[in-house]
């Protein structure tokens, strides 16, 4: 379409499409994510948005720019100020599972920590289509840390500080390769 075809039929309220791209297919589908599963959002925006990519055309991988634009996406959509319901909701879910496993449990605690800092975990693990993936929990719908990092992390911790815990040795109560350990972790 030569430009003044193109002035003459916008000029006479005629609309014109614009070029879809794939950076506007992912713009457009991942609207309101806090609403949606986002794991199911990712995947179907995924394949969806590759019909528009021109191999031939493009200098930069699919996986690269879909990476690139979700992450950034993702950055906006999940801002504190935006996500405070999808918080209460967890903070609701892991209250319940506290009454729950303390009723099943002898010992159970509820360690409530903050970040002074920025943290990103398990990242090699692909549960959304990321370079770098994180941990996505699809009925929650929030990024969460998975309880095997979290009890790496106090193991860790444990094993600097002490031998044992209570005569019981680490590898007993936290398991080894030969079994599984004295305590549970839930993420």
């Amino acid at each position: 379409m030569a430009l003044g075809e193109f002035m003459s039929k916008q000029s006479k309220g005629v609309k014109v499409r614009e070029e879809s791209t794939v950076e506007n297919c992912i713009n457009d589908d991942l609207v309101n994510l806090t609403n949606k599963n986002v794991i199911t959002a990712l995947l179907n925006t995924f394949t969806k948005c590759y019909e528009l990519y021109d191999e031939v055309r493009e200098k930069v991988s699919y996986l690269s720019i879909f990476s690139r634009d979700v992450s950034v996406k993702l950055y906006d959509e999940f801002k504190c100020s935006k996500i405070g319901n999808l918080l209460m909701n967890s903070l609701k879910y892991v209250n319940e599972l506290f009454s729950t496993v303390s009723n099943v449990f002898d010992a159970v605690f509820l360690l409530r920590l903050q970040l002074v800092s920025r943290l990103t975990i398990h990242t090699r693990n692909p549960m959304i289509p990321l370079e770098i993936s994180i941990s996505w929990d699809p009925v929650l719908n929030l990024p969460y840390i998975p309880s095997s990092s979290l009890k790496g992390v106090v193991r860790s911790y444990v094993s600097s500080i002490k031998s044992n815990i209570s005569g019981i040795p680490i590898n007993k109560f936290f398991g080894d390769s030969e079994g599984v350990g004295l305590v549970v972790f839930f993420d």
